[in-house]
Order: C-alpha cells, then sequence, then structure tokens
C-alpha cells in the first residue's frame, strides 16, 4: 500500500487552464493539493496513524504530548497549538496548569480566570461572587486619569501574543483591520516594503484601490517592492494609472536612499515610535474621557485604600 501511495504523490502533472483550454503538463514536486481527489483518502489514513499514537497515553498528558511531537516528526505536519484549546472537567487548578505548561495550548480560559482572580480580589476579598462587583469591569481597566484603576484587561494574552515568534499568522490577521493603519514604513533602498500591501504613502496600501488585473497588466506581480515601482524618483507605473486611479495625483515619488526601510508604530496620538507592548495596548485599549477630579484622589503620597474608596 505505501508503494501505492507513494506513486500517486510523485506521478502526478499539472496543467494550466487559461480561457478555458488547456496548456502544457509541468511535473509536480511536492505531492498532492487539497483539491486532489486523493486528498481526503491519504489524510484519513494519516489520521488513522495520529489516533492509534494518541491512544497509546490516553490517561497520560505527557505521552499525549510526545505522541504529537513524534507525529510532527514522521508526518511533517506541524500542530498548530494557538489554534489548540484545551478543556477541563472536574480537574483541580494545579492539574490544570501542569496540563497547560505540557501541552502549551491556548490559554484564553487562563486569562479569563486571572481576570476572574483579580475581580474577586477587588470586590469580595476572595473567590469572585455574583452581584458583588460595584462596577463593569471595562471601567476598572480603564486608566486613572479616565476613572478606572489602570487594570490592563487581558494585556497578558497580548503580551504573549505580540512577542511570540512561531504560528501568529491567523492570529495575527484577527487584529489586521485594527493594526493595519498603525504599522508604517519608513522608506530607505524601498527593497523590503511591498508596493501593494504596505503603509508607506499618505493613502495606505496601494492594493485598497488598484487590482491586481492592472498590476499584472503593468508588468508587475503582487511581490513587487516600491523599489520595483520607481526609478530615478519617477514612477514605472503607466500614465492611464493617473486618470484611472486619481488618488495617485496626490504620491509623490520618493526618493529612494542606500540606507534599509524602516517599520515604525503609529500610536494614538499619530506619532511615529519603534513598536512595544504598551504603546501596542494603549492604541486598541477602551476609552473614556478625563476626569477632573484625578490628581485629588490619586495624588503622589494619597492611601491606596483611600483612593479607591472615594
Amino acid at each position: 500500500m505505501v508503494s501505492w501511495i507513494m506513486k500517486c504523490v510523485s506521478s502526478m502533472a499539472f496543467s494550466l487552464n487559461i480561457n478555458g483550454n488547456f496548456h502544457g503538463f509541468f511535473q509536480g514536486k511536492r505531492g498532492l493539493r487539497q483539491d486532489d481527489p486523493h486528498s481526503p483518502y491519504l489524510f484519513t489514513l494519516v489520521m488513522k496513524v495520529l489516533t492509534l499514537m494518541l491512544r497509546r497515553g490516553v490517561h497520560s498528558v505527557k505521552v499525549i504530548a510526545e505522541a504529537i511531537e513524534e507525529f510532527k516528526v514522521c508526518s511533517g505536519l506541524v500542530p498548530s497549538l494557538l489554534k489548540s484549546t484545551i478543556f477541563f472537567a472536574n480537574c483541580s487548578t494545579s492539574t490544570k496548569n501542569a496540563m497547560r505548561d505540557l501541552l502549551n495550548f491556548e490559554i484564553d480560559a487562563t486569562i479569563k480566570e486571572m481576570e476572574k482572580l483579580m475581580r474577586g480580589f477587588l470586590w469580595c476579598q476572595g473567590n469572585m461572587k455574583n452581584g458583588k462587583a460595584k462596577v463593569k469591569w471595562d471601567d476598572v481597566c480603564l486608566p486613572k486619569q479616565e476613572g478606572g484603576l489602570g487594570c490592563r484587561q487581558k494585556a497578558f494574552g497580548l503580551f504573549r501574543f505580540l512577542r511570540m515568534k512561531v504560528e501568529v499568522g491567523r492570529k495575527f490577521l484577527r487584529l489586521r483591520d485594527i493594526f493595519r493603519s498603525s504599522i508604517i514604513h519608513i522608506l530607505g533602498n524601498g527593497d523590503n516594503t511591498s508596493a501593494w500591501f504596505n503603509t508607506w504613502c499618505d493613502v495606505g496600501p496601494l492594493a485598497g484601490f488598484i487590482s491586481n488585473r492592472d498590476i499584472y497588466a503593468a508588468g508587475f506581480t503582487p511581490l513587487s517592492t516600491v523599489s520595483d515601482i520607481v526609478d530615478n524618483s519617477r514612477w514605472k507605473w503607466p500614465h492611464f494609472w493617473i486618470d484611472k486611479y486619481a488618488v495617485l495625483n496626490h504620491i509623490s515619488a520618493p526618493i529612494l536612499s542606500n540606507e534599509l526601510d524602516n517599520v515604525k508604530w503609529k500610536n494614538y496620538e499619530g506619532d511615529l515610535q519603534d513598536f512595544s507592548v504598551a504603546t501596542t495596548w494603549h492604541s486598541i485599549r477602551p476609552r473614556a474621557n478625563s476626569v477632573p477630579w484625578y490628581s485629588t484622589v490619586w495624588f503622589s503620597q494619597c492611601i491606596l485604600r483611600n483612593s479607591f474608596i472615594v
């Protein structure tokens, strides 16, 4: 059976369908694609192997973690821990923490538990009880200048997400509409800045209004950088683009240098600075109007208990 499977994987060829007509063939080099009719059957066989490996240690989290790692090495399929969630039932807190440390799965539940402990400490001096909270948690998390206590809601999860260097793509896509306008590319030589998808000019990413058809028709590709569309401080795109996309009249061709491109974070006030978790949190956190009594309650020598009661 293995030889049959390898024959299917290594012997396929592809043909291009252009305007309804097939043109030529070329040999595949990386196995089957998702739409190939063989894919579901091969995937089922591989998952059957994973199931058998997990059954070896169904009562041991450590053995399950080792089985997942072994499966990754053997199959080349890497599990996405950021897409994985672990659910608990009738487990002690110490057991939950030990299992999380071994599996390193999604920590949303942990963040919620931490916030629950914080709310319980604030309102009940212990475990949180229904009906005891006097102020909405969102209001408590506002800065002191805006009437809150300065607790950073889910800041731990934000810190973990922004600092991780693997498998952040899916998480980042959820926040791209929030972050996209804040990530600004400062041009140097233009070699590392996407001409279409990065924000390097005042009008934002050019892909927002220039179609892929026009990009290809002009001899560019979606991978083109700013240096590919500029020549001696002049645009290389077709002149008819100026009439078709009037907004291009407001973009001056940049003067490129020999320096590397740089990326800056535009904070809530519109200033450009180096990226940090603190400035990111400041940009996306909930907001309220400043309160006039802030300096009266939260002065430098204040007694925190008294200020909280006030």
